[in-house]
């Protein structure tokens, strides 16, 4: 079985390369929503707890809430290729 993945590298490898042509209001708006913060360059829980397989399900509900169906599905064909073990990535696609 493969290793787990760093979910905050995880998540954050996917905010820099999918949605750097959002604005950054509405990336705001996605770690409101997910709890996240940027800290020296790095992805965080606002109250600094590791990032997990729960925060990659919040992530992709946020996604789904604000982009769309079409944007949620990509995102998780990224995060099951990447080795995502949330419950929502172990069902499939």
């Amino acid at each position: 079985m493969n290793p787990e993945p760093d979910y905050a590298e995880l998540i954050h490898r996917h905010i820099k390369s999918r949605l750097q042509s959002f604005p950054p209001q509405l990336i705001a708006i996605i770690f409101e929503r997910c709890g996240f913060e940027l800290r020296d360059g790095a992805l965080q829980a606002k109250n600094r707890a590791p990032l997990t397989e729960t925060s990659a399900e919040a992530y992709k509900r946020a996604i789904k809430e604000y982009l769309g169906k079409a944007a949620y599905e990509m995102t998780k064909v990224n995060f099951i290729m990447a080795g995502c073990r949330c419950a929502d990535c172990a069902k499939g696609v």
